[in-house]
């Protein structure tokens, strides 16, 4: 069994499933190595365990149940994979609680943050609306009053020119 340039294992043994090295899942995944890390230490890969020489074996099944999005190539450029210096070959990753706690504390964060947010857009828009009302009604109502001005003035141009062309007749509506 050889390790391909993807940090994936192949050769001529029937495999059941195909596996990923840390790194290798890095870049078929399109994430940091360190993001891979952080699930192997919160346990999100049940399946894994490490190799004869140390580096961590994560099936592409347990990565796509994480919630890794497989064969998602990275924009990051390769990088050779370390080696943790842990020696306990055949173990399987376990829970980190501080990892976990801290996961979900940023999450908790990440939705008090966007309610936040959501009310202040929420005030803006109430306090934005009275203004955006009471500016557009003060138009109309200047609107309004220049129809009303330039009724008023017609009617006097109006009766101006009408007792001009028959001056008795401006007279007549008012003695009777």
């Amino acid at each position: 069994m050889t390790l391909d340039r993807n940090g994936s294992y192949s050769g001529s043994e029937p495999q059941a499933q195909e596996m990923h090295t840390a790194a290798g899942a890095a870049r078929s995944c399109g994430v940091s190595r360190a993001a891979i890390q952080r699930a192997l230490r919160a346990g999100h890969f049940p399946n894994a365990v490490k190799n004869d020489e140390g580096h961590w074996q994560i099936p592409k099944a347990d990565l796509v149940a994480a919630g890794f999005l497989a064969d998602q190539p990275s924009e990051r450029p390769e990088t050779s994979e370390r080696p943790t210096g842990r020696s306990n070959t055949g173990t399987r990753a376990q829970p980190d609680d501080d990892v976990a706690a801290f996961d979900s504390y940023e999450r908790s964060r990440e939705r008090d943050l966007t309610t936040a947010r959501d009310s202040a857009h929420d005030e803006a828009a109430r306090r934005q609306t009275p203004a955006t009302l009471a500016s557009e009604r003060a138009t109309h109502i200047k609107k309004l009053l220049s129809v009303i001005i330039l009724g008023l003035l017609s009617f006097i141009v109006l009766k101006v020119l009408l007792n001009r062309s028959c001056p008795g007749r401006a007279d007549e509506g008012t003695e009777r």
